[in-house]
């Protein structure tokens, strides 16, 4: 998963736990895709469950380190 994906990812999962009201009938996950989501990001509501349904781990991993495991380095750290 790309950087910039996983900030993505977490960028909505923000927006839902701060706006998504789970009692009330008029702030439910469309409505925050149709009023906060889709005119910041463009994302259909096809990707926007995709995100929600990403494990946060998986947006951890992407973000953990600046520098994957596969990438040599000329000097190590020590």
């Amino acid at each position: 998963m790309n950087t910039s994906t996983a900030l993505r990812i977490r960028m909505v999962k923000k927006m839902v736990a701060d706006l998504y009201e789970p009692g009330r009938q008029d702030r439910n996950k469309q409505w925050v895709l149709r009023t906060a989501v889709a005119p910041l990001l463009g994302i259909s509501r096809r990707t926007f469950t995709r995100y929600l349904h990403t494990p946060d781990a998986d947006v951890a991993r992407a973000l953990g380190s600046g520098r994957e495991d596969r990438q040599l380095s000329l000097f190590p750290d020590f």
